[in-house]
């Protein structure tokens, strides 16, 4: 049986097979050993192959949960933004009635309000994370834009 040769580099002639078992640029191969080589990488590669077949799917998955996150974020964002410069607002609003309060009275109408607006904030922020991905997520983050006046 004649064995083909495969050369790569530049020592060939016409026929693409070097004139003697030495070229001066490139590797010669012997077919027969390159293709039984191909053969045992592909053998080795099946696990590799398979393995990845599994995991391509879950990190697809994963990377869109990721991005549906950082969507209804930025929605959350805007949201702990707004109900805080509201928080201002009101403080500056009622300074000067709440400016005759001793500093830890102060500091108690203060924490009672960011209590307040935290739990505000609890039902939107579970109910946008809990639809995160989902075909409701878009419409229900301009929802929360429009109650909220989030300008989105």
């Amino acid at each position: 049986m004649e064995k083909h040769r495969l050369q790569f580099g530049e020592a060939q002639t016409t026929r693409g097979v070097p004139e003697d078992d030495e070229p001066e640029k490139g590797f010669v191969y012997e077919m027969d050993d390159f293709q039984q080589g191909v053969g045992a990488n592909q053998k080795q590669c099946r696990p590799e192959a398979a393995w990845a077949e599994e995991i391509v799917p879950e990190g697809i998955e994963r990377a869109m949960r990721s991005l549906a996150s950082r969507e209804v974020s930025s929605t959350i964002v805007a949201l702990a933004r707004r109900l805080e410069q509201i928080r201002e607002e009101q403080l500056e609003r009622y300074r000067g009635k709440i400016s005759t309060l001793e500093p830890a009275q102060r500091g108690a109408v203060e924490a009672l309000i960011k209590a307040i607006l935290n739990k505000i904030l609890h039902g939107p922020v579970c109910e946008l994370n809990a639809h995160a991905g989902t075909p409701e997520q878009h419409a229900l983050a301009q929802l929360v834009g429009r109650i909220f006046g989030l300008g989105q």
